[in-house]
């Protein structure tokens, strides 16, 4: 089992679809960081602090648009092409897992 996964918190339940993006994050190369940080909304300024799973999954989600916005429509990360549902479903896990952070930062 993924690193990423096994960082999941106790007693959420997310879609096999879900479960399946936060899988391809690791193999694209996202990693946990060591502790918690903060990211910011870019447009809000509202800052959150992110247990390391959110900060790994929230980098990937606002990275990979990033990269989707340069390269004109292909998201990508690391060098790892994938499809929209692939950061359609790594969104939908974050939303899932944390609401008022997706809020706060994404949406």
């Amino acid at each position: 089992m993924s690193n990423l996964i096994n960082a999941l918190p106790a007693g959420k339940k997310l879609a096999k679809s879900q479960l399946n993006a936060i899988a391809k994050m690791e193999q694209f190369g996202v990693t946990l960081p060591a502790q918690a940080e903060i990211r910011s909304n870019p447009f809000t300024g509202v800052q959150v602090e992110l247990c390391p799973l959110a900060v790994a999954m929230f980098d990937f989600i606002t990275l990979s648009y990033k990269n989707y916005l340069a390269t004109r429509g292909v998201f990508s990360f690391n060098g790892h092409k994938f499809t929209v549902s692939t950061w359609d479903n790594s969104r939908y896990a974050f939303l899932a897992l944390w609401p008022d952070a997706y809020y706060n930062l994404i949406d």
